[in-house]
């Protein structure tokens, strides 16, 4: 709750200046109201036409706009114009563009690989290089990689790597909150700053809010440990939705940890919010380290004055194995194409013997729902694993609501019975899996920036599989009284609603 005021504290002049400029607008507005309400009546329908002929655009989303546009044309049309199109995240897309140009340095294609992968699967080449193509990747022999089933066992094997750390530390989070897990990070951060190396944290403001605060990061810095903040909130901006949902811990180019695993305790089951907490996530080495340095590099270069160089690629460590192969990319709002969701419909258009999915939150668009049900029809096992027991409860009743849909065209939803599951994962075939922090919502899917890591052929995906089926043992299918419940008026009427509202979660 401090956290909260001292926020508060520092944001409210802002705010305050905001409101009272909207309180003279609404003034004016008010004496020449019927001016002003065929103004933005001619906005608004500027807008609805532009959305209706808009095909890029989610048809459930357009509707939802649509709606709030045509009944309420003045805050609608400000709204829309100002954070609901995908204009709004153009701020941040510069700054990250303009911390770019210091760093010379890409991500170059490997012929070699590209060829091996285009003469062993050219469907699944394909459908790679669509993310490599749309989001400036690229496609790596997959050296080496571990995968965690929690968050408890990661949390040791970070410590562990970050003792080991000679050059630099870099981590980024949506969330970072004191406890254990961040405690014991820090002590070792501390510790490797007097070593002179080079810790950089960066977090999400929004994220975090509740959690961290500008104090935190006015004592790290004063220790040596680099902290910024990604997209403060201050002003209530058009860039308020696009968050940096990613998470990611690299240490020297040598190894890198991400998922779906913030640094708060809950994490690992040091507390306990929602039940047994389940979350899964991965260690990289070699090559395919690289990608995520890059990733981080770009970030921080958007909102440090100290930013990084061509000097942290100076060494890229590899042992050569070759263990199938890795995609390593961010997702982000501005791109044209929503590459994740698109790449989860053409693996599921590809699929052939099932396609399971770990995801906290359960809010498709239709493009995607038309996948997962099509993919059933042509006989494909397809399994999606949810909590059960929710952290919010209005998304989790938008999850019920959509599950109960799904299950009806005969795809299995598991609940997990000892808690909450925040795992992002998807697995086709047991030949590819995409792990990282996307969740099958309109907010990942659309809105926020995310990383993901898609494996072709590569061990982890055996582990993963094995996760898989360890975890249905732990969850049950959604129960009769879910089914029962939900067939009542009233909450058909209140299902529909959020149904109807999901895109704005």
């Amino acid at each position: 709750m401090k956290r909260i005021l001292d926020r508060l504290f520092i944001i409210l002049p802002y705010i305050t200046i905001q409101l009272v400029f909207y309180l003279i607008l609404i003034n004016w507005f008010y004496e020449i109201f019927f001016f002003v309400l065929v103004i933005f009546s001619i906005i608004s329908l500027a807008f609805i036409f532009h959305l209706i002929y808009d095909n890029k655009e989610e048809d459930s989303y357009k509707l939802i706009w649509i709606f709030i546009l045509f009944f309420i044309p003045i805050f609608g049309s400000w709204l829309y114009f100002t954070a609901a199109n995908k204009k709004t995240s153009k701020p941040i897309i510069k700054k990250i563009e303009k911390g770019k140009k210091d760093v010379k340095y890409k991500l170059l294609p490997n012929k070699n690989v590209n060829l091996e992968l285009k003469e062993e699967d050219k469907k699944i080449y394909e459908i790679l290089n669509y993310v490599v193509d749309k989001a400036n990747t690229n496609i790596n022999y997959n050296e080496y990689a571990k995968y965690y089933s929690l968050g408890d066992e990661m949390y040791l094997d970070m410590i562990e790597e970050l003792e080991k750390a000679e050059k630099f530390i870099f981590l980024e989070y949506f969330i970072l909150a004191k406890g254990k897990f961040l405690n014991s990070i820090m002590k070792i951060l501390e510790r490797k700053v007097k070593e002179n190396v080079d810790v950089r944290i960066l977090y999400d403001d929004f994220g975090s809010m509740t959690t961290y605060s500008f104090k935190n990061i006015f004592i790290l810095n004063k220790k040596g440990i680099k902290c910024n903040v990604f997209n403060p909130v201050t002003f209530i901006t058009s860039t308020l939705n696009n968050r940096d949902h990613r998470k990611m811990l690299i240490i020297d180019n040598k190894v890198v940890f991400s998922g779906g695993i913030n640094i708060a305790d809950e994490y690992i089951n040091e507390k306990v919010r929602f039940g047994h907490w389940k979350d899964i996530g991965f260690q990289l080495r070699g090559k395919a380290v690289e990608n995520y340095t890059y990733m981080f590099m770009e970030f921080w270069n958007a909102y440090s004055k100290n930013r990084l160089s061509d000097k942290i690629f100076e060494k890229v460590y590899s042992n050569k194995n070759k263990d199938g192969y890795i995609v390593s990319y961010y997702d982000s709002p501005s791109n044209k194409e929503e590459i994740t969701n698109n790449l989860y419909i053409k693996l599921l258009n590809n699929s052939k013997k099932y396609a399971w999915f770990y995801t906290p939150y359960l809010m498709v668009n239709k493009k995607l729902n038309e996948a997962l049900k099509n993919a059933v029809k042509r006989g494909v096992d397809v399994k999606i694993y949810i909590p059960k027991i929710p952290d919010k409860k209005i998304a989790y009743k938008m999850t019920l609501s959509y599950a109960i849909d799904l299950v009806k065209e005969g795809i299995d939803v598991l609940t997990y019975t000892p808690g909450f599951l925040h795992a992002k994962a998807v697995l086709i075939d047991n030949e590819i899996a995409c792990i990282g922090t996307v969740n099958l919502d309109y907010r990942s899917l659309f809105l926020t920036f995310e990383s993901n890591s898609i494996f072709y052929k590569s061990s982890i995906i055996n582990f993963l599989k094995k996760d898989f089926i360890n975890t249905s043992k732990k969850c049950s299918k959604l129960s009769k009284k879910v089914f029962k419940k939900n067939k009542k008026l009233i909450n058909k009427i209140i299902n529909k609603i959020l149904r109807f509202l999901s895109p704005l979660f």
